[in-house]
């Protein structure tokens, strides 16, 4: 648990003020780094993969068995990248588009393991992975760090609120776990699994994806990985 309420207090006051005001705050995100950006993966079309959603669901098979070789990513971050340009443009919001993907790459074959930075129009590497067991530094049970790595789709809530008012965080809330969804269904697609949650302590977040909880804050997530075949 937390005893610094430093940022729930900033957020609480913001939310007292009258919706024709403008919303100010003292904090920024804590990211000060440039990410470094990778080449594109040369598909064109990454939405264009996959199989049909009947199918797709068909196929879904609960497991927290993953195995261990280490994937081709870069492919899941484009195509995690064209889903959010899809998304951006569906809601006409080019200038304040609020969502953010943050990939803990654990497992990877074509890009080194690290933490990577996924908006509509970039990919990038934005930090390595500390020296101790994922499961302890995600804050997430055990299971869930086996696999290839976990999506983290984080929102700005006060951008959230100056574009929708009141119901700022719902729209932000829908929007991230429709493209966690869309994610997760495009890895079944293609023959990986993996398991959609909400769970990130506070404490865990504001560590590994640099969140300050409100100009970044996590808001849904999924681990992605290819399952151990079943046996019978």
């Amino acid at each position: 648990m937390r005893s610094d309420f430093t940022y729930m207090d900033e957020l609480i006051t913001s939310l007292r003020k009258a919706t024709d005001q403008p919303i100010t705050t003292t904090v920024t995100p804590l990211r000060v780094a440039a990410p470094t950006l990778l080449a594109p993966t040369g598909n064109d079309d990454p939405l264009a993969e996959g199989v049909s959603l009947g199918q797709c669901l068909g196929q879904r098979r609960s497991s927290l068995v993953y195995e261990q070789e280490p994937l081709d990513v870069l492919p899941l971050l484009d195509f995690c990248r064209a889903a959010m340009q899809a998304e951006r443009e569906i809601w006409k919001d080019d200038a304040s588009a609020p969502t953010e993907s943050v990939f803990v790459l654990l497992k990877s074959r074509d890009v080194e393991p690290g933490l990577y930075s996924v908006t509509a129009d970039s990919i990038g590497k934005i930090g390595g992975l500390p020296d101790a067991p994922p499961d302890t530094y995600l804050g997430i049970q055990r299971e869930f760090a086996t696999g290839t790595g976990v999506l983290s789709v984080c929102g700005d809530l006060v951008r959230a609120q100056h574009a929708w008012g009141d119901h700022g965080y719902r729209l932000l809330m829908t929007r991230a776990s429709a493209l966690v969804y869309d994610f997760y269904l495009h890895c079944v697609a293609i023959g990986l699994g993996g398991t959609v949650f909400a769970g990130f302590n506070t404490a865990s977040a504001r560590g590994i994806f640099d969140a300050d909880c409100i100009a970044r804050h996590h808001l849904f997530a999924t681990t992605f990985a290819r399952p151990v075949p079943p046996s019978w």
